[in-house]
């Protein structure tokens, strides 16, 4: 019968572990992701599982059927669990009456969450609570048996938590959603209630001996109050530990739900495994107090150990990214083993020191239920304490490094204090030995070095980050100028150079350089596009480095109120006031420390730009910002007009995966544009409202006028008005055939959240989605949407003449070709048909190119080498040719040979080649006279290293140098010009080179 309980409650700890992420995952959704929010959940949670206990404590002893009672609360927590989806949702509503439209203050609403949280989970954890005392109670006839039944009831609880949280958080959740998960979790537990109810009322129960429950008082007096202490402080040294290295691990595997699942996983294997290594191999051989103070001289031990151990895990994670083993499950087994090397031993000895301390406060069989109750109450408290003091306390005051530290001290207390006592009586000659050496022990452990900060916060869980380190000849040390650990996240500021980069838990989030463009135009490009001219009243998703927000504020916005979920990210951004506008300083400029979910979606206001900026969606909590349930709850908040900018990134991410994210934002934002935030880039900005767009040119050129709009435009690369419209890249009449049918990423599947950071193992393979979403399909057919073009033919026709020069020089050839073409429609204007024909350069295939010049080779007769170049280029062996003129080139100067080199490069698609030999050529006055077509081969390979702008401005001086000769803009070999060169004087152009943007 015991086999059969021990079963019933590994299940019951599956189903409890399942039953308890789903929970505080839709307990999240609503009060948001924020330390307090997290805290005041737990928190919550574990009060009732220890108010439970309480209740045992006082019933366990006295009822009959203990097994049939343990089904009965079985049973609960299974319908519980069913009704529990409409039971939390109706917080919803509630958590709206409670805010009532505004926030209230940090501490009153932690109290408000903390008290709604722990009425609605009351009923489920108030059953859970009360199981181990039942069961405790019911499996144990005599008191040598107390340990064993213990350990093994507690240890096989807490594996079967293990197993739930690895099939909840890698099958579970991934394939069915929290809904369907929640049934099955409740089926189970049922199921569970069931078995349990039948045997308890079947089988007759059984009470223990009266002259042994007489014998447990004339044991030796226990220091009862010394035990009570240590349950209570395990409970808080746990917590400490748990939340501390949960975080550490985030920095250093990412903030992925994986990574996560995998701590708490290997967290519960360890204290399970512990506990049944007490109850089979030490409850009989070995005094309790010893097992208490060996277990924690281990603790302390193994935790100083992976502090010293966990900022070398990058290195390892770059030694992995190296090998041909990257990719799924393999990443799993390789964190695992990582989190199990810093975290096993700890649990394994926390695990073996609980049941043992429990069965020292157990003073009888017959009062088993009640003490075990109560010890399980006083450490369901001190965790409740330690979770709290850990991430509000410690770790934002001391830090993750100190925070440890503090924990290994309670250890080495335990220790020493436990190593004193003998036969249950606290001995002082062991005491005054015991004393010494935990004070040396205690400075010892203060003395543990810092991490390696640089190294911690490297990011190299980031298999692609790891692989371009790896190929670098060496890697260069960046300098840390600011590191803080906060309730949410650990935020960094480095130095490499001139280029400063914000990290949090690891992750860049922020630069002055590479991400400039994109935190700049994900801000203004609403702002600008959004109907009204002026009082907008925006929010802003994610402060980050604080450019979103001043690049917003350049523009004549009513107001900002910005929402940052971790505090340290405001502190941090103080180290980019050279280049985020001094938004800080902006009275319009509201700053509000907290969750996205609270702070907007339950505000009365309404505003007219929203722009949402988090991390990237494989990051945990972030992942919930790109979901179609939050993009109903920010749509409600915009005005009739208002607009919704999302940013999206294309790098590391699955097209399909892609395609679900922008289908999740079409799905409740039926008119999209979808912007790129730089030629071909790797981030988009997604930009929505309910209203079909049309773009309003004048109204555009008139907002992009302002100086300090023009300013913010400069710094991301962006040249006025008309070059924004060159980075549309599609369409809402195109979105359709982009994102296709297929399923959205919602609050419930959590689709992208799951799927996304094992995209990020194949970051190889998904760099050509990029390519593909730039260059498959020709998108961003801006002709109708365009409006307020001008009132005359001519206006209109100049004014899309110079969109389609823009176009051209984002390399938009194909829209280009068609606004021009437009322009053309509309009058004659010099600069359409110039724009039209360098297109067509553009479009040419190589063997409509102009010639090579080549006769020189032989005329000049200066060997059997240049004979071999010019029968290779006749003969179209163009790499045989290349690799000709590269040996040539060896010894021979003549500025010809590398012009010949640069084009045979251009043909054989070494395009970085190309462009090293011909551009400086081009540049060259006296050579581009005598060779004119340079500028046309230099602007190909430009074209093709996607530098659109460099080879505009030598196509369109190519194309008026043809234009001045006459020469087609397509050679045949029947129309090939002269090989003579060309000399300066006519090979002037008669008109400059038409303006562009800057």
């Amino acid at each position: 019968m015991r086999l059969i309980v021990l079963c019933l409650f590994f299940v019951s700890g599956a189903t409890g572990l399942v039953l308890e992420t789903v929970w505080f995952r839709q307990l999240a959704l609503i009060f948001g992701s924020t330390g307090w929010a997290a805290g005041t959940v737990t928190g919550a949670f574990l009060g009732g599982l220890g108010v439970g206990s309480l209740i045992a404590s006082r019933l366990a002893d006295r009822l009959n059927r203990r097994l049939a009672v343990y089904g009965g609360l079985e049973l609960f927590v299974g319908l519980f669990a069913l009704a529990s989806p409409w039971l939390i949702g109706a917080l919803d509503a509630l958590q709206y009456r409670l805010l009532g439209g505004a926030m209230l203050s940090a501490g009153f609403y932690a109290a408000v969450r903390f008290g709604v949280a722990f009425a609605a989970l009351l009923p489920a954890t108030l059953a859970m609570g009360a199981t181990l005392p039942f069961l405790a109670r019911a499996v144990t006839e005599r008191e040598t048996a107390i340990g064993r039944r213990l350990g093994s009831l507690y240890g096989v609880n807490t594996l079967g938590a293990f197993a739930g949280a690895l099939i909840g958080g890698f099958a579970l959740l991934p394939i069915l959603g929290q809904a369907a998960s929640t049934r099955v979790a409740a089926a189970a537990a049922l199921t569970v209630g069931a078995v349990a109810l039948a045997l308890g009322l079947v089988l007759k129960p059984t009470a223990a001996p009266a002259a042994e429950a007489a014998r447990a008082h004339d044991k030796p007096l226990r220091p009862y109050v010394l035990l009570a202490f240590f349950v209570f402080s395990s409970g808080f040294t746990a917590m400490l530990i748990q939340v501390a290295m949960t975080r550490l691990l985030a920095i250093v595997l990412g903030s992925s739900v994986y990574s996560f699942t995998l701590t708490v996983a290997v967290f519960l294997a360890g204290i399970g495994l512990g506990s049944l290594v007490y109850a089979f191999g030490l409850s009989r051989r070995v005094s309790d107090y010893l097992v208490l103070a060996v277990s924690q001289g281990v603790l302390a031990g193994s935790l100083a150990l992976a502090l010293l151990l966990v900022d070398r895990i990058p290195g390892w994670l770059y030694v992995y990214a190296g090998t041909d083993l990257v990719g799924v499950p393999s990443i799993f087994f390789v964190h695992a083993g990582f989190i199990a090397l810093l975290l096993f031993l700890p649990t394994l000895a926390m695990g073996a020191a609980f049941p043992a301390a429990m069965r020292l406060i157990a003073a009888g069989v017959s009062r088993l239920g009640r003490d075990v109750g109560w010890a399980y109450f006083l450490n369901t408290l001190g965790s409740i304490v330690g979770s709290f003091g850990a991430a509000f306390v410690l770790i934002p005051n001391l830090g993750l490094h100190a925070t440890l530290v503090y924990a290994i001290g309670l250890a080495i207390f335990w220790a020493g204090a436990f190593s004193a006592i003998r036969g249950g009586f606290l001995l002082r000659r062991r005491l005054l030995v015991a004393a010494p050496l935990v004070l040396v022990a205690m400075l010892m452990a203060q003395s543990l070095p810092r991490f390696d900060l640089e190294q911690l916060t490297s990011g190299m869980f980031r298999v692609g980050l790891a692989k371009k380190v790896a190929a670098q000849k060496s890697k260069a040390r960046s300098t840390l100028l600011y590191y803080r650990d906060g309730p949410v996240g650990s935020v960094s500021v480095e130095k490499l150079g001139d280029v400063l980069s914000m990290r949090v838990n690891g992750k860049v989030e922020a630069s002055n350089r590479f991400d400039m463009p994109t935190q700049i135009l994900a801000g203004l490009l609403p702002v600008l596009l959004q109907e009204r001219a002026t009082g907008q009243r925006a929010a802003l998703i994610g402060y980050g480095s604080g450019v979103t927000a001043g690049a917003m504020l350049s523009a004549p916005i009513a107001g900002l109120a910005a929402v940052e979920l971790e505090p340290r990210v405001l502190e941090a951004a103080r180290f980019f006031k050279g280049v985020n506008f001094a938004a800080e300083s902006d009275e319009r400029l509201q700053l509000v420390v907290g969750d996205a979910r609270t702070v907007l979606g339950y505000s009365a206001l309404k505003f007219d730009v929203i722009v949402s900026e988090p991390s990237n969606p494989w990051v945990a909590g972030a992942s919930g910002l790109f979901t179609r349930d939050f993009y109903e709850l920010m749509r409600a908040r915009l005005s009739e007009d208002g607009v919704y900018a999302q940013w999206v990134q294309l790098y590391e991410m699955s097209a399909e995966h892609l395609r679900s994210l922008v289908r999740s934002f079409r799905a409740v934002f039926p008119n999209t544009l979808v912007f790129s935030t730089s030629e071909r880039g790797v981030d988009l900005v997604l930009l929505g409202r309910a209203k079909p767009w049309t773009l309003d040119v004048g109204a555009l050129m008139e907002r992009t006028a302002r100086p300090a709009v023009q300013a913010a435009l400069k710094k991301a690369g962006v040249g006025g008005g008309l070059d924004i419209l060159a980075l549309l890249a599609v369409t809402d009449a195109e979105l359709q055939d982009f994102v296709g049918e297929g399923p959205l990423n919602t609050d419930d599947n959590g689709l992208i959240e799951f799927a996304a950071p094992k995209d990020m193992l194949f970051y190889e393979e998904y760099a050509e989605n990029i390519v593909d979403f730039h260059f498959s399909v020709e998108r961003g057919r801006l002709l109708p949407l365009l409006t307020n073009l001008g009132d005359t033919h001519e206006r209109r026709a100049e004014n899309l003449a110079r969109i389609a020069l823009h176009l051209l020089a984002r390399g938009r050839t194909d829209v280009a070709y068609e606004i021009a073409s437009a322009s053309r429609k509309q009058a004659v204007v010099a600069l359409a048909d110039e724009v039209q024909e360098v297109c067509e350069l553009i479009y040419l295939k190589p063997r409509e190119w102009p010639p090579l010049p080549n006769g020189w080779l032989v005329s000049e007769s200066k060997g059997e080498g240049y004979l071999l170049l010019a029968a290779g280029m006749s003969l179209d062996q163009n790499v045989e040719a290349l690799e000709a003129a590269m040996k040539l080139m060896e010894d021979d100067p003549d500025p010809r040979l590398r012009y010949l080199a640069g084009a045979l490069a251009l043909k054989t698609l070494q395009f970085e080649a190309a462009e090293k030999w011909l551009v400086v050529l081009a540049e060259d006055a006296a050579f581009r006279a005598a060779h004119p077509e340079v500028d046309f081969f230099a602007g190909r390979a430009l074209d093709r290293q996607m530098k659109f702008g460099q080879a505009t401005r030598h196509l369109a001086r190519y194309n008026q140098v043809r234009r001045k000769l006459g020469w087609p803009l397509a050679f045949l070999p029947e129309a090939a010009p002269a090989d003579a060169p060309v000399s300066p004087d006519d090979a002037a152009p008669t008109e400059a080179a038409p303006p562009l943007p800057e």
